[in-house]
Protein backbone atom coordinates (compact mmCIF):
# COMPACT_ATOMS: atom_id res chain seq x y z
CA UNK A 1 0.00 0.00 0.00
CA UNK A 2 1.49 3.36 -0.98
CA UNK A 3 1.13 5.89 1.98
CA UNK A 4 1.10 9.54 1.34
CA UNK A 5 2.09 11.77 3.90
CA UNK A 6 2.97 10.05 7.59
CA UNK A 7 2.20 10.39 11.28
CA UNK A 8 4.45 12.99 11.95
CA UNK A 9 4.50 14.93 8.64
CA UNK A 10 0.54 14.37 7.45
CA UNK A 11 -0.87 16.11 4.63
CA UNK A 12 -2.63 19.72 5.07
CA UNK A 13 -6.11 20.08 3.53
CA UNK A 14 -4.49 22.15 0.32
CA UNK A 15 -2.11 19.61 -0.36
CA UNK A 16 -4.62 16.89 -0.13
CA UNK A 17 -6.56 18.73 -2.74
CA UNK A 18 -3.60 19.24 -5.18
CA UNK A 19 -2.96 15.43 -4.85
CA UNK A 20 -6.97 14.30 -5.58
CA UNK A 21 -6.63 16.88 -8.88
CA UNK A 22 -3.66 15.12 -9.85
CA UNK A 23 -5.22 11.78 -9.28
CA UNK A 24 -8.46 12.76 -11.31
CA UNK A 25 -6.42 14.17 -13.88
CA UNK A 26 -4.40 11.24 -14.42
CA UNK A 27 -7.29 8.96 -14.43
CA UNK A 28 -9.34 11.03 -17.25
CA UNK A 29 -6.32 9.48 -19.27
CA UNK A 30 -6.82 5.81 -18.19
CA UNK A 31 -10.24 4.18 -19.71
CA UNK A 32 -11.55 1.46 -17.72
CA UNK A 33 -10.51 2.30 -14.52
CA UNK A 34 -12.58 3.33 -11.31
CA UNK A 35 -11.78 5.21 -8.83
CA UNK A 36 -13.45 5.45 -5.09
CA UNK A 37 -12.38 6.73 -1.78
CA UNK A 38 -13.13 5.66 2.21
CA UNK A 39 -12.60 7.99 5.18
CA UNK A 40 -11.92 6.81 8.74
CA UNK A 41 -11.17 9.24 11.87
CA UNK A 42 -8.15 7.90 12.86
CA UNK A 43 -5.37 7.06 10.70
CA UNK A 44 -4.21 4.03 12.67
CA UNK A 45 -7.30 2.04 11.80
CA UNK A 46 -7.17 -0.49 9.55
CA UNK A 47 -9.11 -1.31 6.32
CA UNK A 48 -11.55 -3.76 7.93
CA UNK A 49 -15.70 -4.60 7.42
CA UNK A 50 -17.93 -4.42 9.73
CA UNK A 51 -18.24 -8.18 9.92
CA UNK A 52 -14.51 -8.40 10.36
CA UNK A 53 -14.79 -5.91 13.29
CA UNK A 54 -18.19 -8.35 14.41
CA UNK A 55 -16.48 -11.44 14.75
CA UNK A 56 -13.55 -9.93 16.62
CA UNK A 57 -15.80 -8.30 18.79
CA UNK A 58 -17.29 -11.80 20.18
CA UNK A 59 -14.73 -13.36 19.45
CA UNK A 60 -13.26 -15.77 23.03
CA UNK A 61 -9.63 -15.03 20.81
CA UNK A 62 -7.82 -12.23 23.31
CA UNK A 63 -5.86 -11.45 20.54
CA UNK A 64 -7.80 -8.43 18.88
CA UNK A 65 -5.46 -8.87 15.53
CA UNK A 66 -6.73 -12.65 14.69
CA UNK A 67 -7.27 -13.22 11.35
CA UNK A 68 -10.87 -14.61 10.62
CA UNK A 69 -11.62 -16.60 7.36
CA UNK A 70 -15.22 -16.70 7.35
CA UNK A 71 -16.71 -18.76 5.09
CA UNK A 72 -19.66 -17.50 2.53
CA UNK A 73 -22.52 -19.97 3.16
CA UNK A 74 -22.60 -19.63 6.98
CA UNK A 75 -23.19 -15.95 6.49
CA UNK A 76 -25.72 -16.39 3.59
CA UNK A 77 -27.30 -19.10 6.38
CA UNK A 78 -27.51 -15.88 8.98
CA UNK A 79 -28.97 -13.85 6.53
CA UNK A 80 -31.93 -16.46 6.07
CA UNK A 81 -32.58 -16.34 9.54
CA UNK A 82 -33.24 -12.46 9.28
CA UNK A 83 -35.27 -12.03 6.68
CA UNK A 84 -38.54 -12.94 7.92
CA UNK A 85 -38.57 -10.80 11.16
CA UNK A 86 -36.70 -7.86 9.03
CA UNK A 87 -39.45 -8.24 6.08
CA UNK A 88 -42.11 -8.30 8.76
CA UNK A 89 -40.53 -4.73 10.11
CA UNK A 90 -39.54 -2.71 7.68
CA UNK A 91 -41.28 -2.04 4.00
CA UNK A 92 -39.13 -4.01 2.45
CA UNK A 93 -39.84 -7.57 0.70
CA UNK A 94 -36.78 -9.75 0.51
CA UNK A 95 -37.10 -12.97 -0.05
CA UNK A 96 -35.21 -16.41 1.44
CA UNK A 97 -32.26 -18.13 -0.30
CA UNK A 98 -33.35 -21.71 -1.63
CA UNK A 99 -30.93 -24.92 -1.41
CA UNK A 100 -30.33 -24.30 -5.22
CA UNK A 101 -29.13 -20.87 -4.97
CA UNK A 102 -26.70 -21.55 -2.06
CA UNK A 103 -25.24 -23.79 -4.07
CA UNK A 104 -24.40 -21.20 -6.89
CA UNK A 105 -23.18 -18.71 -4.25
CA UNK A 106 -20.02 -19.74 -4.01
CA UNK A 107 -19.25 -19.63 -7.42
CA UNK A 108 -21.02 -16.53 -8.11
CA UNK A 109 -19.78 -14.48 -5.02
CA UNK A 110 -16.51 -13.48 -6.81
CA UNK A 111 -18.70 -11.84 -9.54
CA UNK A 112 -21.49 -10.36 -6.95
CA UNK A 113 -24.05 -8.37 -9.48
CA UNK A 114 -27.65 -7.50 -9.77
CA UNK A 115 -28.59 -11.06 -10.29
CA UNK A 116 -27.42 -12.35 -7.21
CA UNK A 117 -30.64 -13.41 -4.91
CA UNK A 118 -28.96 -11.52 -1.79
CA UNK A 119 -27.11 -8.84 -3.85
CA UNK A 120 -30.19 -5.88 -2.70
CA UNK A 121 -30.84 -7.40 0.68
CA UNK A 122 -26.29 -6.91 1.53
CA UNK A 123 -26.55 -3.36 0.05
CA UNK A 124 -29.96 -3.00 2.36
CA UNK A 125 -28.32 -4.19 5.55
CA UNK A 126 -25.06 -2.80 5.33
CA UNK A 127 -26.10 0.77 5.62
CA UNK A 128 -28.36 -0.54 8.59
CA UNK A 129 -25.41 -1.42 10.47
CA UNK A 130 -25.96 -5.35 10.20
CA UNK A 131 -22.10 -7.15 10.23
CA UNK A 132 -21.12 -6.85 6.67
CA UNK A 133 -18.74 -8.50 3.95
CA UNK A 134 -19.02 -5.20 1.94
CA UNK A 135 -16.38 -2.25 2.47
CA UNK A 136 -18.01 1.11 1.59
CA UNK A 137 -16.60 3.26 -0.74
CA UNK A 138 -17.70 6.46 -2.31
CA UNK A 139 -16.90 7.90 -5.99
CA UNK A 140 -16.25 11.50 -3.73
CA UNK A 141 -13.09 12.53 -2.46
CA UNK A 142 -14.93 14.96 -0.61
CA UNK A 143 -17.66 12.41 1.31
CA UNK A 144 -14.55 10.49 2.28
CA UNK A 145 -13.36 13.44 3.56
CA UNK A 146 -16.48 14.24 5.24
CA UNK A 147 -16.34 10.75 7.25
CA UNK A 148 -12.86 11.12 7.85
CA UNK A 149 -13.04 14.55 9.59
CA UNK A 150 -16.12 14.41 11.18
CA UNK A 151 -16.23 12.34 14.30
CA UNK A 152 -12.15 12.35 14.09
CA UNK A 153 -10.82 13.67 17.88
CA UNK A 154 -9.36 16.67 18.34
CA UNK A 155 -5.58 16.94 16.47
CA UNK A 156 -6.42 12.99 15.32
CA UNK A 157 -4.88 12.40 11.60
CA UNK A 158 -7.10 11.20 9.81
CA UNK A 159 -6.59 9.08 6.53
CA UNK A 160 -8.20 8.87 3.40
CA UNK A 161 -8.07 6.02 0.91
CA UNK A 162 -8.36 5.57 -2.68
CA UNK A 163 -9.13 2.08 -4.42
CA UNK A 164 -8.23 1.84 -8.25
CA UNK A 165 -9.68 -0.70 -10.13
CA UNK A 166 -8.00 -1.25 -13.34
CA UNK A 167 -10.94 -2.46 -16.14
CA UNK A 168 -8.85 -5.51 -17.01
CA UNK A 169 -9.62 -6.86 -13.55
CA UNK A 170 -12.89 -6.32 -12.75
CA UNK A 171 -14.61 -9.33 -11.33
CA UNK A 172 -11.60 -11.55 -11.34
CA UNK A 173 -12.47 -14.54 -9.40
CA UNK A 174 -11.04 -16.37 -6.26
CA UNK A 175 -8.44 -13.87 -5.49
CA UNK A 176 -7.23 -12.60 -2.46
CA UNK A 177 -7.95 -8.80 -4.03
CA UNK A 178 -10.83 -6.44 -4.15
CA UNK A 179 -13.37 -6.19 -6.47
CA UNK A 180 -15.83 -3.82 -7.17
CA UNK A 181 -20.24 -4.36 -6.29
CA UNK A 182 -21.74 -2.82 -8.90
CA UNK A 183 -24.61 -0.38 -7.39
CA UNK A 184 -27.15 -1.53 -9.25
CA UNK A 185 -30.72 -2.36 -7.31
CA UNK A 186 -33.14 -0.42 -5.27
CA UNK A 187 -31.55 0.24 -2.46
CA UNK A 188 -31.35 2.24 0.74
CA UNK A 189 -31.52 6.07 0.06
CA UNK A 190 -28.35 6.54 1.51
CA UNK A 191 -26.56 4.55 -1.01
CA UNK A 192 -27.26 7.64 -3.41
CA UNK A 193 -26.56 10.19 -1.16
CA UNK A 194 -23.27 8.99 -0.56
CA UNK A 195 -22.52 7.89 -4.30
CA UNK A 196 -21.51 4.62 -2.51
CA UNK A 197 -19.78 1.48 -4.16
CA UNK A 198 -18.45 -1.33 -2.21
CA UNK A 199 -15.70 -3.91 -2.62
CA UNK A 200 -15.72 -7.47 -1.55
CA UNK A 201 -12.17 -9.50 -0.68
CA UNK A 202 -13.04 -12.98 -1.83
CA UNK A 203 -10.85 -16.18 -1.96
CA UNK A 204 -11.28 -19.97 -2.52
CA UNK A 205 -11.20 -22.71 -0.13
CA UNK A 206 -11.64 -26.03 0.65
CA UNK A 207 -15.10 -27.65 1.75
CA UNK A 208 -17.90 -27.58 1.48
CA UNK A 209 -18.19 -23.35 0.97
CA UNK A 210 -16.06 -22.80 -2.05
CA UNK A 211 -15.51 -19.08 -1.05
CA UNK A 212 -14.74 -17.31 1.70
CA UNK A 213 -14.54 -13.43 2.93
CA UNK A 214 -11.11 -11.94 3.70
CA UNK A 215 -8.89 -9.63 5.07
CA UNK A 216 -7.67 -6.77 2.45
CA UNK A 217 -4.29 -7.39 1.68
CA UNK A 218 -2.62 -4.00 -0.30
CA UNK A 219 -3.23 -4.06 -3.87
CA UNK A 220 -3.95 -0.75 -5.76
CA UNK A 221 -5.12 0.81 -2.58
CA UNK A 222 -3.31 4.60 -1.26
CA UNK A 223 -3.64 5.66 1.51
CA UNK A 224 -3.38 9.66 2.49
CA UNK A 225 -2.69 10.62 5.97
CA UNK A 226 -4.24 14.03 6.76
CA UNK A 227 -3.54 16.68 9.77
CA UNK A 228 -6.57 16.49 12.02
CA UNK A 229 -5.62 20.53 13.14
CA UNK A 230 -7.90 21.07 10.14
CA UNK A 231 -11.11 19.91 10.81
CA UNK A 232 -12.93 22.70 11.14
CA UNK A 233 -12.16 24.41 7.90
CA UNK A 234 -12.48 21.17 6.45
CA UNK A 235 -16.39 20.53 7.82
CA UNK A 236 -17.02 24.26 6.80
CA UNK A 237 -15.56 24.20 3.35
CA UNK A 238 -17.72 20.71 2.68
CA UNK A 239 -21.05 22.52 4.06
CA UNK A 240 -20.32 25.37 0.99
CA UNK A 241 -20.65 22.13 -0.82
CA UNK A 242 -23.47 20.82 0.59
CA UNK A 243 -21.67 18.00 1.92
CA UNK A 244 -22.90 17.47 5.66
CA UNK A 245 -24.93 15.16 8.18
CA UNK A 246 -28.16 15.49 6.89
CA UNK A 247 -27.79 15.36 3.07
CA UNK A 248 -25.72 12.64 3.45
CA UNK A 249 -27.68 10.14 6.61
CA UNK A 250 -31.35 12.03 5.32
CA UNK A 251 -33.30 11.75 9.07
CA UNK A 252 -34.05 13.72 11.85
CA UNK A 253 -30.79 12.70 13.69
CA UNK A 254 -28.88 13.83 11.07
CA UNK A 255 -30.56 17.22 10.48
CA UNK A 256 -30.33 17.89 13.97
CA UNK A 257 -26.98 17.56 13.96
CA UNK A 258 -26.35 19.53 10.73
CA UNK A 259 -28.37 22.26 12.47
CA UNK A 260 -26.50 22.35 15.61
CA UNK A 261 -23.10 22.28 13.60
CA UNK A 262 -24.58 25.37 11.66
CA UNK A 263 -25.60 27.66 14.65
CA UNK A 264 -23.23 26.67 17.52
CA UNK A 265 -20.69 28.38 14.19
CA UNK A 266 -22.51 31.46 13.52
CA UNK A 267 -23.54 29.82 10.31
CA UNK A 268 -26.99 31.12 8.64
CA UNK A 269 -29.54 28.30 8.86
Amino acid sequence: METVGTEENPLTWEKFKEKIADLQGSLQRQHGDKLVYRGQANSGWKLETTLERYLKEISENSDPDEFFEFEANRYYEYLNEVIPMLSTLVTKDFKLITAEEFKKLGKRLANLDPESPCYELLCYLRHLGFPSPLLDWTQSPWIAAFFAFYQAEKGQNVAIFNYKEEGSRFGTNYQVIPYMVRPKAHLHSRHINQQSWYTMCVSSVSGESPVAFLEYNESNITKFVLSGESKEQVLKELLEMNINDYTLFGDEDSLARMLAFKVFRGIDV
